[in-house]
């Protein structure tokens, strides 16, 4: 077991509340414009956890709520909110070990997919109660504006043969480009293996960065015709307010 008491109680608190297994608090590196881990103080308030090990996971196990129909491994709210499940190296057997602990469970990971390896997706095909929350963003113009390490070519990978369960688009304020993502989706048959596709509307606090203060702008003043629009052409869409 890695976590001392403290880090352990955090671990515990974030699982019995949000139902996140936190797996590790290293940041991701991503640089995600809208992340709000170095503007929100009280994140702070909470201790980061090492890379936990395979006794601290089973004991987490005890904590999920057995109502639930979902495990979440990796990012936290509280504790872990910045990281990303796939920097973890054993990443790939606390999943399987999640998945046959909690067989009639939907074991998931919320991620953008830039620390997937490709060479594993057949491995993560064949476990039948796996899926990824894939956080897409958007594939279009600004996506290196908002997710700098981008890993287009990866997404696309992930996007055609890994196993989805939710997909994630985040509205820029540009009724065309949410189009194009919505068709390179369907193009690719995406609609037919998520679960759902939300799109998200950006935000931003007078502590945000000019970037994510225009962005959220354009987004706000064009939410409204995208939320009446998009849902006329296409199904399984789900809004977001944060």
């Amino acid at each position: 077991m890695v976590l001392n008491q403290e880090q352990f109680d955090a671990f515990r608190m974030e699982i019995a509340t949000f139902g996140n297994i936190p797996i590790l608090s290293q940041y991701c590196g991503i640089g995600c414009v809208f992340c709000k881990v170095h503007t929100d103080s009280y994140l702070g308030h909470y201790p980061k956890i090492p890379m936990i090990d395979k006794e601290d996971l089973i004991k987490g196990f005890a904590f999920i709520n057995p109502n639930v129909n979902y495990v979440r491994l990796g990012a936290g709210v509280l504790v872990a909110p910045h990281t990303d499940p796939f920097l973890h190296p054993q990443i790939y057997d606390f999943i399987k070990i999640a998945s046959e602990y909690f067989p009639t469970k939907k074991i998931t990971t919320v991620t953008t997919g830039a620390y997937i390896r490709e060479d594993k997706l057949d491995f993560l095909n064949s476990i039948p109660n796996f899926g990824i929350d894939l956080s897409l963003i958007t594939m279009q113009g600004k996506r290196e504006a908002i997710i700098p390490r981008s890993e287009r070519e990866r997404t696309m990978t992930l996007l055609k043969y890994a196993p989805l369960n939710k997909c994630t688009l985040m509205f820029t304020g540009s009724i065309y480009d949410i189009q194009k993502d919505l068709e390179l989706l369907y193009g690719l048959g995406v609609d037919k293996k998520v679960r759902q596709i939300l799109v998200r509307r950006m935000e931003h606090t007078k502590t945000s960065q000019r970037q994510l203060k225009e962005l959220s702008t354009q987004c706000i003043e064009h939410y409204e015709e995208c939320i009446t629009l998009i849902p006329q052409h296409y199904y399984k869409i789900f809004f977001l307010s944060t």
